[in-house]
Parts: structure tokens; sequence; C-alpha cells
């Protein structure tokens, strides 16, 4: 692999595990050739972009590769996509895009349609991109793009089975893992096949092509929190430990080990002194390599509160933690409709976080302000209830 195939292969891993701001930084370390490599960098640093709120700067990344060839279909849905999430739509637009969709349907090649494919599963548009993938031809597709079509299917589906149940998750999942067979080696394909394997419950199997993945791609160094959280998931908590050792060597401030750090002082050593301060130092790393990544900051709030055992010093972190992502999440309203982000469950779980501290008054206050965004939140209905009762305002 070239350096810049490298960087795309990163690119994809944030976008997909939500690192929007690793993802942009990768984009924008590496775009330099102007091959295709570096056309679909821009693709990932727009997607980024988009995800932090900046969907302005995301159709302007778009819109300087939309005639480029091989990439109109690509830039076309995800430029439609990205006008219909503004808060001030521009209808002018939306109408060219749309004529612009149906001629490129029909023109597009295969390989065109395979990236169209991986780029509309990372919005959310899965069955838009079964569409798309329905009229690639597989037969054409050269050797050393094998991988390529393996990925698109193999995520495709992947990303489909998360979102269903029952026979039809595992039937998506076979589906996947038949898709990825033919791929190879290729650092994408071992990570979609361990997802699958993940998805199956086949942890053990899942560390195995994490292993492969850390010797045939060394550079690759996300893999090593992929295995230290699945080795987490087999009860491996010493290699878990010694793989989450060797991601601190290479980078103190990596986000994920800090995460897996504060969880195993949780949840297996009750060290909650330390804890509170591994929690803090993650923090202020998420503010400063993810600034606007809400999500983040939100689901590890969620998790460590869980695991706090109502200790003040954790909560006081997580409240914060919640806090700023109700701030990031205001701030993109502004932006973008409503309906595309909406913050009323960050503010039902940061009423309900207050709440475990004690703090009564905010924790109501945080609730009817879910309940003005969101008038059908029956937790944060709950949640206000609970709070009279505890207040003794029984009447009420």
């Amino acid at each position: 692999m070239t350096q810049t195939q490298q960087t795309l292969s990163l690119a994809q891993y944030y976008a997909r595990e939500g690192y929007y701001r690793h993802a942009q930084q990768a984009c924008s370390s590496d775009a330099r050739s102007g091959g295709a490599a570096d056309t679909e960098l821009v693709f990932w640093r727009a997607f980024a972009h988009a995800a932090e709120g900046h969907v302005s700067d995301a159709i302007k990344e778009l819109e300087s590769v939309q005639e480029k060839k091989g990439y109109q279909l690509p830039a076309f849905l995800s430029l439609l996509h990205f006008h219909q999430r503004c808060a001030q739509e521009d209808q002018h637009a939306v109408d060219d895009l749309q004529v612009k969709i149906q001629g490129q349907m029909n023109l597009a090649g295969d390989l065109e349609r395979l990236f169209t494919c991986k780029y509309l599963v990372a919005l959310g548009e899965v069955e838009k991109a079964r569409e798309v993938l329905s009229k690639v031809n597989g037969r054409k597709i050269d050797e050393n793009n094998v991988h390529n079509l393996a990925c698109a299917q193999g995520w495709l589906e992947i990303e489909a089975a998360r979102k269903a149940t029952g026979q039809e998750q595992t039937d998506l999942y076979e589906k996947a893992w038949k898709a990825l067979e033919s791929g190879g080696q290729h650092v994408d394909v071992l990570l979609a096949k361990a997802k699958v394997l993940e998805g199956q419950r086949k942890w053990q199997a899942a560390v195995e092509l994490f292993n492969t993945a850390i010797v045939r791609h060394t550079w690759f160094r996300p893999v090593l929190i992929e295995k230290a959280k699945t080795l987490m998931m087999t009860a491996d908590w010493n290699q878990a430990l010694d793989t989450m050792h060797r991601i601190t060597d290479a980078e103190p401030d990596n986000i994920e080990a800090g995460r897996l750090q504060v969880l195993y002082m949780l949840s297996r050593e009750s060290k909650t002194v330390e804890a509170s301060k591994k929690l803090n130092e993650l923090f202020c790393n998420i503010q400063m390599l993810e600034p606007r990544n809400h999500a983040l900051l939100a689901s590890c709030a969620q998790l460590f509160s869980r695991l706090a055992g109502r200790n003040s010093s954790i909560l006081t972190i997580t409240v914060r933690m919640l806090e700023r992502a109700v701030t990031l999440r205001t701030e993109i309203m502004k932006t973008v409709k409503p309906s595309a982000h909406t913050g009323e469950h960050y503010l039902t779980e940061l009423g309900y976080q207050q709440m475990l501290m004690g703090n009564l008054q905010a924790a109501s206050e945080s609730y009817h302000k879910a309940v003005e965004v969101d008038n059908t939140d029956v937790k944060a209905l709950y949640g206000i209830i609970n709070c009279r009762i505890q207040e003794g305002n029984l009447a009420e």
C-alpha cells in the first residue's frame, strides 16, 4: 500500500468510529498528488466536517470534486444529503442535484459505484447504498480492486445487520462474511471480518484476525484498540492491559486507550480516586483532540456514571462532560435541521446524573428543558416526577 492508501484506510476507520477530528487531520496531512486516493480523502474530510456541524464546509469540499471523472455520482449524492441537512435548504441546488443524480446513475462505472456505496453507508443511507451496489458487475472488477468490492458489500451488510434482530441479523452477518472472503488480507477487509465475528459473538476468532492485521499492517495502530476492546469482552484483562500499554507507549493521549483504562479501574479495581484523575485526563484529551465531538463526550459520561457507584468525584466530571456535549449540540443545531440533531436525550441524561449527585433543582431544570424540546420524552417526564417525590412535593 502507498502512504496515501494507508492514510485513506485510517481516515475511513476514524470516520466509522466517530473520531471526526482525527479523520480530518489524517485527510489534510496526506492529500498531495491529486490521484484517486487523494480525491477520496476529500470526501472523508467533508464527511468529518459535516459530522462536526460544519455542513457548509463539507459542501465546499465536495463541490471542488463534483465534476471529477469517476467521482460524480458520490459527489452528487453526498451533496444532496448535506444540502438537505442544512437549516436553510437551497432548494435550487437540491433540484439541480436530483436531475444530475438521475443522469449519472446510468453513466457511472463500477468503481464509481463501489466508492458511492461505501460513502453512503457511512452517511447512514444503507438502502440507497444497496440500490447503487446492485448495479455493479462484480465480474468486471479487476484483481487490484477486488478488496474494494469486498469492503463495499461487507460493510453494507454489517451496517444493515447492526440495525436488524434475530434471524435477519444472523443472515446479514453471513452475507457479509461471504462477501469479504474474496477480499484477501487488506486491512479494511480484516477489520470488517473481525466486526462480523464480533457481531456473531465469536470473540476469540476476532482476536486472531486482529493479530493477523497487527502483523501484516504494523502501521495501522487502531487495530490495537480493537483488539483490546475485544479482549475485554473475553474477560482476558491481562492481555487487554498489555495491549493498552502498547497503545499508550506510542500515543500517551490516545482517547480510546484512556476510556479502556478508566473502565478497567472502575469495573475491575474499584479505584475511584485513580479513576477520577484518569477520567479528568480523558476529558481534557477529548476537548483537545476531538473538540466538537458531543457524541463521544456523551457516551463517556453515560458509561462512567453507571460505574461510579454515586461517587461524587466521578459524577462531577461526567456531568461536566454532558454539559459540554449539550453546549456543542446546541451550537450544531443552529446550522442543521432540528430533525438531524436534537439534544433532548443529552438533557435527560444530564438530569439523571444531577439527580444521582443529589442536585434535585438542577436535575429538575434539565428534565424540563428536555420536555420543552420533546414533550414525548417519557424518561424526562418520569425524571420530573422522581424529583418531586424526592423533594417531598407529593401534591405536585
